[in-house]
């Protein structure tokens, strides 16, 4: 329902974000 794509939206912008800062999930785990 709604609460599925507000959920997706929400991922696609934290994901998004954490791209911009250039923070992305695997180079956390290299360090």
């Amino acid at each position: 329902g709604h609460l599925a794509t507000a959920l997706g939206e929400i991922r696609a912008l934290q994901a998004r974000e954490q791209a911009r800062a250039g923070s992305p999930e695997g180079a956390s785990s290299s360090t």
